[in-house]
């Protein structure tokens, strides 16, 4: 009781969380998710929820649907009749390849610079999904609950989803620091490095991440780096609860003490 006094006390998720929950990568499409869950009926296994992956998305962008994957809101809406939820999954990492004033996650973002930026004071840029160049939201910013919230609420007008499942926020990065490299630092090149990153990540703080010398509204990332999932979680619920009125559910990869007022936890895959 004192731990949680001190790091906050969990969540009260919605009663339908609690049930029984179906999902993977590799559907493809709305009707082949269909398909599964009304198998699920026909045999009468018990599903309360079900999920998509990044399947859904139009060449993996956050916020988006792709038109291969049909009709998503069809799907929702059989789910919906059936008394049943929908989660879907979103990535934190937000594309900055895309067309100037067509790709609103990255258009508002730029805008009230709520990205990430290297120790130059440049947008870090790295690689995550989609397969191209990326940018990070500073969930410590003051204002990006207002820039996460507009995200989420404007899908939400779009794909009428019960919750969202947060990945790749440890930060995960498919290249390390930045596609620029990460300046000589003793941020970057400590003193003392952790066992498990000598041993498996070739001795760098980067390996798979952002660069620690990178600057977010509160400090650097390498005071930071551990705390993204849990601030992403907690600008995530917000923006759930402004945008239903209700309790949702969000589960997270990356957490940390106190993560738990906001979400729950996955391991990952």
């Amino acid at each position: 009781q004192q731990y949680t006094e001190l790091i906050g006390r969990p969540f009260l998720p919605p009663y339908w969380s609690l049930g029984f929950h179906l999902s993977r990568w590799g559907y493809m499409t709305a009707n082949n998710t269909l398909a599964v869950v009304e198998r699920m009926r026909q045999k009468g296994i018990p599903q309360d929820t079900q999920w998509n992956d990044i399947d859904y998305m139009n060449m993996d962008l956050d916020f988006t649907t792709s038109s291969s994957f049909g009709d998503i809101q069809g799907l929702v809406s059989d789910l919906h009749s059936h008394n049943q939820k929908y989660v879907l999954i979103v990535d934190p990492a937000i594309s900055n390849q895309q067309p100037r004033g067509q790709y609103p996650p990255f258009d508002s973002g730029f805008y009230n610079n709520t990205f990430i930026t290297n120790s130059s004071g440049k947008l870090l840029i790295g690689k995550v999904w989609p397969d191209s160049t990326t940018v990070w939201p500073d969930f410590t910013h003051p204002n990006v609950d207002q820039y996460w919230t507009g995200q989420i609420s404007q899908f939400h007008s779009n794909v009428q989803f019960d919750g969202l499942w947060i990945d790749m926020n440890e930060p995960s990065n498919f290249v390390d620091g930045s596609v620029d490299g990460c300046p000589i630092s003793g941020l970057e090149v400590p003193p003392y490095v952790p066992n498990a990153i000598r041993t498996s990540l070739g001795q760098k703080l980067t390996s798979g991440t952002l660069c620690m010398t990178a600057n977010q509204y509160l400090s650097t990332h390498y005071n930071l780096h551990s705390l993204y999932g849990l601030t992403e979680s907690n600008a995530t619920m917000n923006a759930l609860t402004a945008t239903l009125n209700k309790r949702s559910l969000v589960i997270s990869r990356s957490t940390y003490p106190g993560s738990g007022a906001h979400g729950g936890h996955w391991l990952g895959d």
